[in-house]
């Protein structure tokens, strides 16, 4: 799979988008800006974008983020989909027994050579100490793959930036 040399390769999960899409100021918002002006390599997948859409019009999220219409929601995933990098060959590399919805991130983050997977979710993030078996195969199998929450993210690539990397 061709990466770009120049850019970090990231892939979130979809709590970033929808706090992306419903709060761009936010650190959520300032992961997609990096992607939106190339400054990192956003990578997605069609079944990825699928829940995305789904959870940003379900009426739960509706009702606490009433800026999210139906128009907001088709132009954030129109957008979206014009400066990612969709991939849909994602093979089921890792299974995750107690967050399965978890999976197609963490796979898709090692089927694309992500240097990053972007989340607030703490089944996930849990899997960057390495305390079970899935988080130890895959620091093991991928060990340039880093978990972290947006916030983290944000000044590993400013610094990285900074240091002209």
């Amino acid at each position: 799979m061709e990466q770009h040399p120049e850019r970090l390769r990231a892939v979130l999960d979809c709590m970033i988008f929808l706090q992306g899409a419903a709060r761009r100021e936010s650190p959520a918002g300032a992961c997609l800006d990096l992607a939106e002006e190339s400054v990192i390599e956003l990578c997605v997948s069609s079944a990825i974008l699928a829940e995305v859409e789904d959870v940003l019009a379900r009426p739960s999220v509706r009702r606490k983020f009433s800026a999210l219409t139906d128009r907001v929601v088709a132009d954030f995933i129109e957008v979206v989909m014009g400066f990612a990098t969709v991939i849909d060959d994602v093979p089921r590399e890792f299974t995750i027994e107690r967050d399965p919805k978890d999976e197609p991130y963490l796979n898709l983050a090692c089927r694309s050579g992500a240097d990053y997977l972007v989340t607030r979710d703490n089944h996930l993030l849990d899997l960057a100490e390495c305390s079970d078996k899935v988080g130890l195969a895959v620091s093991q199998k991928f060990p340039r793959l880093r978990i972290v929450g947006p916030v983290a993210f944000l000044v590993s690539v400013g610094h990285r930036l900074k240091a002209g990397c």
